[in-house]
Formats: C-alpha cells, sequence, structure tokens
C-alpha cells in the first residue's frame, strides 16, 4: 500500500496526493496565501504572504459574504499604508489567475498609483508557488507593466479613472477603486463600472480609500454602509491596528507623565500602548508638518475621525469622540399587548429594528424624550438615490443625562406620535418634547388622541415679542429663526461639558457632520441626516425647562388647555379629548 504524500505547513499537515483535500486547503484564505504567495518586506526580499490584521479583517468579511450566498462588496475607510491594497490583491489573484474566464479590474486615480498597485500581481505571478502542487498557474499570454492575462482566457488589468470604456467593454468579477476619496467623479466613475458587474455570489468589489472631507460620493458610500441602508459592507482600519506603527521608549515612565487628555482616552478607548503614542506623536511632528488635524484624516483612529468636515464643524469633534458609544446595542420594537384586562408593553428584539435599546426603563428613574417628525426633506437634494429624513425620538434618564433609546425611522407624523405615546409610558411616563413644527403638528394632535398626559409634555414658554392676548400654553417646541440658535448652542454646551452622554453612533455621526455653512447656518452637511441632533437636543431643553413630576402620571393635575382645534378636559374618568 502507498503511503500518502503529505508536506508540513505553517498551518499542518497537507495531503498532496488528495485532489478533494488540496481543493479544501485552497479554499483557506490564510493557508493559500502563506503557501504559494509572496510579498516583498522592507529590505526588498521575497517572503512567504503572512496575512497581517487588515488582511485578517478583510478575508472574514469576504467569508462571511459567501457564506450568506451574497455580492461581495466591501467599502473600506482606511489610515495610510495598513497594506489593504496587497490584502486585496491576494483576494483578487486567488479568484483569477487559477480560474478560467476570470476577468479583474484595478482601478486608482493616477498612473504612478495604478503602476505600483500592480506590482503586488506582477510579484504573485512571477513567484508563484504551487498550492499542494496542484493548483498551478497557466501559462501567461501577455505580460505587461499594467496587464496579465492567461491561456485559460483571465486576465488583470490596472488602469486609471479616465479609461472608463474598459467598464463598458467586459464583464467584470472582481474590480478594485483605490484611493476613491480623490477621483474627480467616482460616481460617474463607479456606475460605469458597476454595470459590468454580475450581482452573483462569486464576484468581489472593493472601494478602499483614506477619507477625503464629508459629504462627497466616497463619505455617502461608507456612511450608507455603517448606518446598514446597503449592500456595502464596512471595513474600517485604523492607524493603532498596525503593529508597525510603534516606536520603542527609552524611559516609558517620563513619557506617560507628559500624555495629554487626549492621549488618555486614546489608550481607554482603543487599548493603546505608550509606544503607539510614542508614534503617533512622531507622526503628527515629522509626517503631518505638527498638524494633529491632518494625522486624524491621513491616520484616523476611528471610523467618524477622518472625515473631516469640509465646512466648519458646529460641536466640539473631540468631545464627540469621548462619548462612551455602544457598537452593538440591541434593536427590536415595542408591542402592545393586554394582559389580565391590563395593557402591558414589550420590546421586542429583531434586526434592524427602529428602536435601539441602551438602557432598558428603571421603575426608580424619570425619562425626558426628544422627538423630531420627518418633513420628508431629502437630504442629497434630488442627486442621485433619494434619502428622506427620520422621524426620532431620543430617551435620556433625567438624572445623569446618559442615553436610554433611539427611536429612529421613515415613520408618519401620526404613526409616529402614537408610537412616542408607547416609548413615553414604556419608560415610567417619561417628559415628552415633541417639535411643533409642521408635520410635527400632526404628531402631537396623535399623542394627544393616544391619550397622553398633556401635563408630561413640553409647553412653550412666552416670548418676549409675544402679544400678551395671545395664549402661552402651546404645547411643543417651535423652531424659528430665533429658537433655532437657542436650541443647538445649548446642545453644544452640553456636549462639551459632558453633562449628557452619547451612546448612539448613529448621533455621534449626525453630531460631526452637523456644521456651519458659508451662509452662517448650522446644519447637516449634504448627503447627511440631522435629525437625530434636532431630537436629542430636544431632551436638553427638557431636563432644563420641564418640570419633574412629583406624582404618578394619572395623579397629576390636568388643567383645561387649548390645542389646535380641540379641548382637552379632565374629568373624574381621566382625560378625554372634545371637539370644539
Amino acid at each position: 500500500m502507498t503511503e500518502p504524500l503529505i508536506i508540513e505547513t505553517a498551518f499542518g499537515p497537507l495531503r498532496i496526493d488528495d485532489p478533494n483535500a488540496v481543493h479544501r486547503s485552497f479554499s483557506d484564505h490564510e493557508r493559500y496565501c502563506h503557501e504559494s504567495l509572496r510579498v516583498q518586506n522592507k529590505l526588498g526580499v521575497m517572503v512567504p504572504m503572512q496575512l497581517g490584521p487588515a488582511q485578517k479583517k478583510l478575508n472574514a468579511i469576504v467569508e462571511r459574504c459567501r457564506e450568506k450566498g451574497k455580492p461581495v462588496r466591501i467599502v473600506a475607510p482606511k489610515a495610510r499604508q495598513v497594506w489593504i491594497s496587497v490584502g486585496v490583491a491576494a483576494q483578487f489573484f486567488q479568484g483569477t489567475a487559477a480560474l478560467a474566464g476570470q476577468h479583474t479590474l484595478v482601478l486608482a486615480n493616477d498612473e504612478a498609483t495604478a503602476l505600483n498597485l500592480f506590482q503586488h500581481y506582477q510579484r504573485f505571478a512571477d513567484h508563484y508557488r504551487p498550492f499542494g502542487g496542484a493548483f498551478k498557474l497557466p501559462a501567461v499570454l501577455r505580460n505587461t507593466k499594467t496587464e496579465i492575462e492567461w491561456t485559460n482566457g483571465s486576465w488583470i488589468k490596472a488602469h486609471t479613472t479616465r479609461t472608463l470604456s474598459i467598464g463598458r467593454s467586459f464583464t467584470l468579477r472582481r474590480v478594485h477603486f483605490s484611493e476613491a476619496a480623490y477621483y474627480s467623479d467616482l460616481k460617474t466613475t463607479m456606475t460605469a463600472v458597476m454595470a459590468a458587474v454580475p450581482a452573483d455570489k462569486d464576484t468581489m468589489v472593493v472601494v478602499e480609500s483614506t477619507p477625503n472631507g464629508i459629504g462627497n460620493e466616497f463619505h455617502r458610500l461608507c456612511l450608507s454602509a455603517y448606518e446598514g441602508r446597503s449592500e456595502w459592507e464596512l471595513l474600517f482600519i485604523a492607524w493603532w491596528e498596525n503593529p508597525e506603527y510603534s516606536r520603542p521608549l527609552a524611559d516609558p515612565g517620563k513619557f506617560q507623565a507628559t500624555l495629554s487628555r487626549e492621549e488618555i482616552e486614546m489608550m481607554r478607548q482603543y487599548g493603546l500602548q505608550l509606544e503607539q503614542l510614542h508614534w503617533r506623536r512622531w507622526a503628527i511632528a515629522n509626517i503631518c508638518n505638527g498638524d494633529a488635524e491632518l494625522f486624524k484624516q491621513e491616520y484616523p483612529g476611528n471610523f467618524h475621525e477622518g472625515f473631516l468636515a469640509s465646512g466648519r464643524p458646529r460641536f466640539s469633534l473631540a468631545a464627540i469622540q469621548r462619548m462612551p458609544l455602544v457598537h452593538d446595542a440591541v434593536q427590536g420594537g415595542l408591542e402592545e399587548t393586554v394582559y389580565a384586562g391590563s395593557p402591558r408593553i414589550h420590546f421586542m428584539p429583531r434586526e434592524r429594528g427602529e428602536l435601539t435599546l441602551f438602557r432598558k426603563p428603571d421603575p426608580a428613574k424619570t425619562y425626558v424624550i426628544g422627538a423630531d417628525s420627518a418633513e420628508g426633506i431629502d437630504t442629497n437634494e434630488g442627486e442621485g438615490e433619494a434619502d428622506p429624513d427620520y422621524s426620532v425620538a431620543i430617551v435620556r434618564e433625567r438624572e445623569s443625562g446618559d442615553q436610554a433609546a433611539t427611536l429612529r425611522g421613515r415613520i408618519e407624523p401620526a404613526e409616529f406620535g402614537r408610537y412616542i405615546a408607547l416609548l413615553g409610558r414604556w419608560y415610567n411616563n417619561a417628559c415628552l418634547i415633541p417639535e411643533a413644527n409642521n408635520t410635527g403638528i400632526a404628531t402631537i394632535d396623535a399623542l394627544l388622541i393616544a391619550g397622553y398626559p398633556p401635563s408630561l409634555i413640553y409647553h412653550r414658554m412666552r416670548e418676549p415679542d409675544d402679544d400678551p392676548k395671545v395664549r402661552a400654553d402651546k404645547i411643543g417646541w417651535k423652531t424659528t429663526t430665533v429658537t433655532r440658535p437657542q436650541l443647538i448652542s445649548w446642545y453644544d454646551n452640553a456636549i462639551r461639558e459632558m453633562s449628557i452622554y452619547i451612546r448612539d453612533p448613529q448621533v455621534a455621526s449626525e453630531a460631526q457632520t452637523f456644521v456651519i455653512k458659508p451662509n452662517g447656518k448650522a446644519e447637516a452637511q449634504k448627503g447627511c441626516h440631522d435629525d437625530c441632533v434636532i431630537a436629542d437636543a430636544l431632551t436638553v431643553i427638557a431636563m432644563m425647562q420641564m418640570p419633574k413630576p412629583k406624582a404618578p402620571a394619572d395623579a397629576l393635575p390636568k388643567p383645561q388647555l387649548s390645542r389646535y382645534g380641540r379641548s382637552v378636559e379632565s374629568d373624574s374618568r381621566g382625560e378625554r379629548l372634545r371637539l370644539r
């Protein structure tokens, strides 16, 4: 009996005379890279490719997409030189060279970058080692500085963005858009090229770049992936994930004594070592000419940091980055049932639910809710795919200012009113402050019809220039050219002083993209939302101005109030609505 042919590899023994075993091992991307591909190290020596943190994160997303049977679509905002490009090249080479009829396109903004990227593929081809002795490459038909074509009909080509006709001439299986944020017209480029990419599970597209401002096409693509609004998977690579970004210290104790508050917070947030912070200081001084903000753009530490606002940020980015965000909070929705004749409210977890929960209601605490109903405004201003605004309600613990929940969805104003009435009841009959502009009127009306106590809903204060003959007991916050700057200013102070804690990454994202436009108005950057900002700012007003209930909601006095053509009265059975 013939002994099986087994070779020892870094990943264990491999039986090379068994085609099935070789094929199964070939699908192990990390093993394939180490056994078959060679890369050039900093000394210029060709060595087996070992996946680093960035390449492992990339491969994990690829495997997850394939397990789900969906096309691989990845958008990757990144720090400089975290080796994402060579990771993409390894993925593409494995799926192209050994299989017949595979077409791969690598796109760059300029010729120098295109040539540099293509060198990865040329090294793979020139130094390839047959995997398990079985997966040999076919003969090369053409090999130039920007193209490799094999006799099996597969090819890999590198082009600049000026060569748009390539996407219309061939069916493409893999596409790499490199440094996409710097394309002159990313939207047009992607439209032309993506039309040639089938939507089957074996296709792969990666759009990667260092950030280049807020509101551009790359930022929109990243934001839609971050918020789960598209098929694109987000792959973020921070500077501190690169093991090479570290410098030794002669005296760690002395260095630690000089740490700034920002550096201490980064150590806590990212689990950094002193040597990594030492490298960061060196990079700011020697690579970024002493510009710490430029470092954040070129070497971001988190998803939002690199997207420096093209306008002036209205809120302190440093303060927002100190917020204790929760990225894995449970999502779901509220449902009301009747048990033994009594209504009960339940939270039902479900994927991508409209309600994100950070803290369940605590019977010993009181809560406030700020609510901003959607007006149907398109953040893209009619360009490209419509992205209308959201109805948003933010729940905060009144005593601590900590965020408890976020309700966010494209909900009609009346239904939104009924929902926040349910949400308010669940959170111990919370104090509500809805906006009274436009669609907010329908939301307030639905609140009252749902039986929410008017005494727990915000009443506007009389303005100095109001007519004294006009009643002042009107429900809801009215946003005007006078009150809007006040609302934003109070919210800014709360963020800077950390008298509130933002838990929701979506709220933090909108606060970071809320800028001062050239006309002096503070609002969301084009292509971004500000619904969470307005709703959250209203919670600050509620904590500042609304009296804290001293008794259960059903025992509070309920004065007669005038509400939008209705009269709200109290009687022995509680509140009721009577048409005037």
